[in-house]
């Protein structure tokens, strides 16, 4: 079977771009003051994350038993379905517990599904000014997972259970959208 860790698809994206206003850029290159000021040393970054999801192993309630070890139930059909939701991410109908639980495993393999994938877009605006060419100001405003797309987690996977296919959390450590300020000074 597929290691838990297995990501079938994965894809990652830093980019910057500096806005075109100001000393030596193609807008108010030539003028000066306080407008010059406001409206040069800008930018904004981003990062773009997508990935495939995790597979996982569908099991069932009851293990063998004298053996202290979980069991797999028997497979009749694939289990997937075709535009799968948190309600309902794989068919556990598919799925039926074994019947004699003293030592037949079922016929379900070891990761034979996969969970949702990622999606994730991380944006940063920057503002730098420079005073007496001595000191440096940055301020930054940065949007952890901007769109606010969900991060879910894995799905239920134990046959016979409420919530066999079912998604009832998200993935650890993936907050929903975040913000935070930050400014420093250089000298």
């Amino acid at each position: 079977g597929l290691a838990s860790f297995d990501v079938r698809h994965a894809f990652t994206t830093s980019w910057t771009y500096e806005l075109p206003f100001g000393r030596g850029r193609a807008s108010l290159s030539n003028r000066s003051g306080i407008v010059v000021k406001l409206a040069e040393g800008w930018g904004i970054n981003g990062i773009s994350f997508v990935r495939s999801g995790l597979p996982f192993t569908v099991t069932q309630q009851q293990g063998l038993l004298s053996t202290s070890t979980g069991n797999r139930p028997d497979r009749i059909g694939s289990g997937k379905i075709s535009n799968p939701t948190p309600d309902r991410w794989f068919d556990p109908s598919q799925f039926v517990p074994t019947r004699d639980n003293t030592g037949t495993y079922g016929n379900s393999g070891r990761n034979i599904l996969r969970g949702p994938g990622q999606l994730q877009f991380d944006l940063s605006v920057v503002k730098n000014t420079r005073f007496r060419e001595r000191f440096r100001h940055q301020f930054r405003w940065e949007i952890f997972n901007a769109l606010n797309h969900p991060q879910f987690g894995q799905p239920g996977t134990s046959i016979g259970t409420a919530n066999a296919g079912v998604i009832t959390s998200l993935l650890f450590n993936t907050p929903m959208r975040q913000m935070q300020f930050a400014m420093k000074l250089q000298f």
